[in-house]
């Protein structure tokens, strides 16, 4: 299957934030993202890494302010 799991960089390593994500789309703070089960998040930052032979998506989280 093509699905890939998205996570976020944080101080400690990374955090999962969504899971079999199938479709990813920008939005006007980021981008949105959508699983096979039709669950969505939106994640406001950039995209750091696309890993499609690994299945990964990795966002580097924009600081506040």
């Amino acid at each position: 299957m093509c699905e890939s799991a998205a996570y976020r960089e944080t101080a400690t390593g990374e955090e999962l934030l969504l899971e079999d994500v199938v479709r990813m789309q920008p939005s006007a703070r980021g981008w949105v993202l959508e699983n096979l089960f039709g669950e969505r998040r939106e994640v406001a930052g950039q995209v750091k890494l696309i890993d499609l032979l690994g299945h990964r998506i990795v966002f580097a989280i924009e600081a506040p302010g």
